[in-house]
């Protein structure tokens, strides 16, 4: 006889606007479905033998939750055992595919916010912030691209620009430069920029060539003023507002970061309506989407910081329980569950699922200009994460591959863990950061904030399709 058992990466999500469902949702098979209150109750009450002739569920139901991988013969060590093995297939897949470049322009910037993680590289002297890309070191840099990855298929065919701030007006001749280079490996830029030297580049913002903006906005007018502080003017949001439209009727996609804590969260609405005041909201590629500003830092928790952060698990929950102002709706930092789920959903199919984090455990590489490759934007700088030099020759250290060997089966929590190929291990940048140690996990209040992301995902996905 077959034993059935309840998987142990089955997950259930209460469903806050259907009290008689729930959402299941499969750890490795990345099924997603809603299910009864009476299916929920059935599979708690008979998870450690399931009895496929009970009178509990008709057939058709559990040959359904069978397929979908619900219920299984798998033991817990059976199950375990086949993640490990799936989690290091994908990596592998990973590595064998796209490779992502960035160029950091240079390390300076003209904002002094008291928050940045970067205010640290600043002591390494004014002169060595100063120092940008050569021409000389940016064909290297091509050059570089090509040794990492000959086929130019497998080639991102957008980099991005990233700094200190990258698009400091004293930094045009170099971005032109770079940006011509690019358009003959048919590449083009999104920037991660402040926005305030943006009416400078405004010819090279287009969709053949700097075709997509991050800028940051945290606040309105006085309270953005008061973090995001220009160096010489001290003020910063007009300007940066005025660059938006700047971009906007460039036809390329400009999306807000709203950096949000408790002292800010409230002018959310406020900037969302004067957004459409100014019709950048009409814009089809305009966005706009929040991000908690949270102290990472390993003793956070012990010391007086900068900004009075908000707590993970209460700000998600403001924010997914107010996610729409005015017909406005924006995104929420949430680790991109909902997009997984609500386009799971919308076309039908299985959830994607992945054993690393982000492409710094792949195939990311960020060149600076001091001929150093970085693989995560995050500890750009320090010279402990540095995976390689480019010049002549590319020369890769010791980091490359502990990097490159990192996914969700290096760390005993998440190789245990239902949530595991869903957050994909959570980033590494936090892991060492806070831990010290590339192979802990730093789970970030993952679970809270998935019960947020599915209900929302319910509600804006499912229940219009059933009215």
């Amino acid at each position: 006889m077959i034993n059935y058992r309840l998987s142990s990466y089955t997950i259930f999500i209460k469903l806050e606007k259907a009290s008689e469902k729930y959402m299941l949702i499969h750890g490795y098979t990345g099924a997603i479905d809603v299910a009864s209150k009476q299916i929920v109750k059935y599979l708690k009450e008979n998870g450690s033998f399931i009895n496929l002739q009970s009178d509990g569920l008709n057939d058709d139901t559990l040959k359904l939750l069978i397929s979908r991988g619900y219920i299984t013969t798998k033991t817990l060590r059976e199950e375990r055992e086949y993640v490990k093995k799936l989690a290091n297939l994908m990596h592998r897949k990973d590595k064998s595919l796209f490779k992502n470049f960035m160029f950091l322009i240079s390390y300076d910037c003209n904002f002094r916010c008291p928050y940045c993680y970067e205010n640290e590289i600043s002591g390494e002297g004014h002169q060595w912030t100063k120092r940008k890309f050569t021409k000389e070191l940016v064909d290297k840099a091509f050059y570089a691209m090509e040794q990492i990855e000959p086929r130019a298929e497998l080639r991102s065919r957008q980099s991005i620009l990233y700094g200190g701030e990258p698009l400091l007006k004293e930094n045009k001749e170099i971005v032109e430069y770079i940006v011509s280079r690019a358009q003959k490996f048919g590449m083009t830029f999104m920037a991660i920029t402040n926005g305030y030297d943006l009416d400078h580049y405004e010819d090279l913002l287009s969709p053949e060539k700097i075709n997509t903006l991050q800028i940051t906005i945290d606040g309105f007018k006085e309270e953005h003023d008061n973090r995001r502080i220009h160096y010489l003017t001290g003020r910063s949001f007009d300007k940066i507002v005025k660059n938006i439209g700047i971009a906007l009727k460039k036809d390329i996609a400009v999306a807000i970061r709203y950096n949000t804590d408790k002292n800010n969260i409230s002018d959310i609405k406020k900037i969302l309506n004067y957004f459409d005041e100014l019709g950048y909201s009409k814009f089809e590629k305009f966005a706009f989407k929040s991000a908690l500003l949270k102290d990472y830092s390993p003793d956070a928790n012990n010391k007086s910081a900068v900004l009075n952060y908000l707590n993970r698990e209460e700000f998600n929950r403001i924010n997914y329980k107010q996610l729409e102002f005015n017909g406005n709706k924006y995104g929420c930092q949430d680790f991109g569950i909902y997009n997984k789920l609500s386009k799971a959903i919308k076309e039908k199919r299985k959830i994607y699922l992945n054993s690393t984090f982000c492409a710094a455990q792949s195939g990311s590489y960020i060149f600076d200009p001091y001929g150093n490759i970085y693989g995560c934007w995050s500890l750009v700088g320090n010279p402990q994460n540095v995976i390689g030099k480019y010049s002549d020759k590319i020369q890769w250290t010791p980091e490359l591959s502990r990097w490159h060997a990192r996914n969700i089966n290096g760390s005993e929590n998440c190789s245990v863990c239902k949530y595991a190929l869903l957050c994909s291990g959570g980033c590494l940048h936090l892991s060492i950061t806070r831990n010290k140690d590339i192979n802990s996990n730093y789970c970030d209040g993952y679970s809270n904030t998935f019960k947020y992301a599915a209900n929302k995902a319910y509600e804006e996905c499912v229940m219009p399709a059933m009215q």
